[in-house]
């Protein structure tokens, strides 16, 4: 629970050297089978998609330039486990939010060759 509260934390308070305590609601996680999702296609258009656990392809991909090494592949891919979301609240913030939380296996590019069936 406590490297829960610690990633948190870390997404609510953009200072980084707060001791602001983070709260869950009732200490409960609530697990998700759905995923409802908002993004810009490359057309800059608004869409929605969703994503079922168990059920279809779970993989997303994530733009972030800040975490890449190789600049020239801003992407990083996951697979999403399991989704949960949880009500939380700070003591100088006693108003409690929602905040949805994605269980993932980040997926590396294998630099060494082809594999799989057509090789």
């Amino acid at each position: 629970m406590e490297l829960l509260l610690s990633h948190l934390h870390e997404w609510l308070f953009l200072n980084k050297d707060s001791t602001e305590q983070v709260f869950i609601g009732d200490d409960v996680l609530y697990k998700n089978l759905i995923l409802n999702i908002k993004y810009t296609s490359y057309e800059v258009m608004q869409e929605k998609d969703s994503i079922h656990i168990g059920y279809g392809q779970t993989g997303v991909m994530v733009y972030t330039l800040t975490l890449v090494k190789d600049r020239n592949k801003p992407w990083l891919y996951a697979n999403i486990l399991t989704v949960y979301h949880v009500t939380v609240y700070t003591a100088s913030n006693p108003e409690p939010k929602t905040l949805t939380i994605l269980w993932v296996q980040w997926m590396q590019c294998d630099t060494v060759g082809l594999t799989g069936p057509n090789t």
